[in-house]
């Protein structure tokens, strides 16, 4: 898989990510909901912060290369 794609498939995710943790929440809400699930939901949440901070670093690395510096001023 090209680069390009690689980040662009990362971005995607990357945008889902606060509709799913809003799902997630929603799901805890429910009345009933087992104390297992709340459990396991917590522990996908702290992972899914871990990885966002991963991906807003290498967003950040990215931004840093002059080719994308150049890139930037130029869309704009």
């Amino acid at each position: 898989m090209k680069i390009k794609e690689q980040i662009r498939l990362i971005q995607e995710m990357r945008e889902m990510t606060p509709e799913l943790l809003r799902m997630f929440g929603a799901f805890q809400q429910l009345p009933s909901f087992p104390a297992d699930l709340h459990h396991r939901i917590d522990l996908f949440r702290d992972q899914i912060k871990c990885w966002l901070s991963d991906v807003r670093k290498m967003e950040e690395s990215t931004d840093c290369m002059p080719a994308a510096e150049a890139g930037r001023r130029d869309h704009w």
